[in-house]
């Protein structure tokens, strides 16, 4: 069952010349409300602001078109951040533009409401207040606060909004929803003009005998003829229904489940037959298998039970699950959602694509062809380039987690240390340390320093990707774990493998930078380069740079090869 509510809608002008409140409501369906959630606004223009109104509405339809527009792996905070942030700087940029406007400033009070939780959003003293069912006395609970100067509330002097300054603080909380809850969005034309006992006296009384529209034209009527001086509007939101619990929370309940200490070819489990295991490691075993429901061939990947007492492991293990769901490529594998309560042992269903990764393409193959290694390394950056767009940075590419398909797809797997915006990153058990993000010979040299991993250094590992597809080698020589690498000597391919074109040295060469600074910012630059050679330019550097220890091998060498050749001369001049 899907979140569902009900809505009510209502403002008055009240006793001001016109109308600077507005307010909104977004009620998607399908993936976008699962994704998204609901959103709702109200906003109040600053009074004595030419550009109050302009400022208010300007707000909420930024919030409600652009929050939607958002990456799906941001969390609700970092989203509302980002739109709210640009809003405020437009707004407070327009204002001292524009001179007919004398200003322009909002207050803003939203509220998303996504699976089990709300999150909201506020700044100015607009008010969002909850009444919770089952309450034997009613109380309504605010819960924003009014930042306004202490004392001075009559005055209106607020001490943020939006508009006032270029940058601005939101207020931010989220908590649980339960079936019944009851939000109330109001400007101070109604908190003003009547009490809290009041405002939840009339919500009580009026859902028990009407629907939320009807309460809210009630609440407006009760603040007009308590004297409001100002524009009067409110907005309900009751919670009639709730999902099922989701992983947006991380999937306690998934977390939750039993692991099967054994897994084989033959077994049915949850209705899922398993015909025959393709990959097993320390990680994880994948089966592939039948869905006796559907028919449709799948992939199931079962955690392994030496693991699951290790919370890091089991924060991976979600994670990736977490982020199959909401990355939606050509070049990645699709995470299947499941019917509420099918599951009960811990794994989670893919689409199933047969084939093979790179390293076993490399094994059976031995060297690649450079136009089959261009092929390649052309839709990996396609698919990270897509990941990169979301937020996602993928931390451990490398050819154990490239899997080319039967029709040559390239599909990037094994999302187990995907860095995602907005969520909090992962920590060795009974520490503070972060996880090393990746393999060490795929490495960038910043990661050995402390950095998280971003596009640059992901860049760095594609480009030892194709350098070791083609060279079976390393650019910088294999580095084992827990060594401290200095980067030191780097060997261009075509030292190994001859067939490898210039345009492609200088590309890796680039791409394979000990400083980043010096590499190719973004995939979609490293992708550009792999699909127009002909506009790749560049120099080898000098061997100076390129290998200093071989540069002072060769200088002595020649050094002492002519100190020996005048040694010789002036031996036999003597003579």
């Amino acid at each position: 069952m899907p979140l569902e509510i009900e809505l009510g809608q209502s403002s008055l002008i009240g006793k001001r010349e016109r109308n600077e409140d507005f307010y909104g409501c977004v009620t998607p369906e399908g993936d976008t409300l699962r994704d998204k959630g609901i959103a709702a606004v109200v906003a109040d223009g600053v009074g004595g602001h030419l550009g109050g109104a302009e400022a208010a509405q300007s707000a909420v339809k930024s919030f409600l078109m652009d929050y939607y527009s958002t990456p799906e792996t941001w969390t609700v905070e970092k989203a509302g951040f980002q739109v709210l942030s640009a809003a405020n700087r437009w707004i407070h940029a327009e204002g001292r533009s524009n001179t007919a406007l004398l200003g322009m400033a909002t207050t803003f009070s939203g509220l998303v409401l996504k699976g089990r939780m709300f999150h909201l959003l506020h700044v100015g003293d607009s008010r969002i207040y909850r009444l919770r069912a089952g309450k034997e006395v009613p109380r309504l609970e605010q819960l924003t606060h009014d930042h306004v100067r202490e004392g001075r509330h009559d005055s209106g002097i607020l001490t943020r909004a939006m508009g006032l300054e270029e940058h601005i603080k939101f207020e931010s909380r989220s908590g649980e929803l339960q079936v019944g809850d009851v939000y109330l969005f109001c400007t101070d034309g109604v908190s003003g003009a009547l009490t809290n006992e009041r405002l939840a006296q009339l919500l009580v009384d009026g859902l028990e005998g009407g629907d939320s529209q009807a309460v809210c034209e009630q609440i407006t009527r009760a603040a007009e003829e308590a004297g409001s001086q100002d524009n009067i509007t409110a907005q309900v939101i009751r919670v009639t229904a709730l999902p099922e619990a989701d992983d947006e929370e991380m999937d306690s309940a998934i977390r939750a489940l039993p692991v099967l200490a054994r897994v084989s070819a033959g077994m049915v489990i949850d209705e899922f037959e398993l015909l025959e295991q393709v990959h097993k490691s320390r990680m994880a075993t994948i089966f592939k298998a039948k869905d006796t429901i559907t028919e449709d061939i799948v992939a199931l990947k079962f955690a392994n039970p030496l693991n699951v007492d290790d919370p890091l492991y089991m924060d991976r293990f979600l994670r990736e699950e977490w982020a199959g769901r909401r990355i939606r490529s050509d070049h990645t594998v699709a995470v299947l959602p499941l019917a509420s309560g099918r599951r009960h042992y811990l794994y989670y269903a893919m689409a199933f694509h047969g084939g093979e990764t790179l390293s076993q393409r490399l094994a059976r193959k031995g060297r690649l062809s450079v136009d089959e290694v261009v092929d390649i390394a052309r839709q990996m950056c396609k698919g990270l380039a897509h990941m990169h767009r979301l937020g996602v940075i993928h931390r451990d590419i490398k050819p154990d987690n490239v899997l080319i398909t039967k029709e040559g797809v390239v599909k990037i797997i094994d999302m187990g240390v995907v860095r995602v915006a907005g969520l909090k990153q992962l920590t060795q058990s009974g520490t503070d340390q972060k996880v090393a993000p990746g393999t060490p010979s795929y490495m960038a040299p910043e990661l050995f320093k402390g950095a998280g991993g971003d596009e640059c250094s992901e860049v760095y590992a594609v480009a030892v990707t194709i350098y070791h597809l083609l060279t079976g080698k390393y650019p910088y020589g294999e580095i084992e774990a827990f060594s401290r690498p200095g980067f030191s000597r780097y060997t261009p391919p075509s030292r190994h493998n001859p067939e490898v074109p210039q345009w492609l040295e200088w590309v890796l060469q680039k791409a394979l930078d000990r400083d980043p600074g010096k590499r190719y910012e973004v995939m979609t630059a490293l992708l550009h380069q792999l699909e127009r050679p002909d506009q790749v330019s560049g120099q080898v550097k000098p061997l100076m740079e390129r290998d200093p220890e071989w540069f002072w091998k060769v200088g002595f060498f020649v050094m002492g090869f002519f100190a020996t050749l005048f040694f010789v001369l002036f031996l036999l001049q003597l003579g």
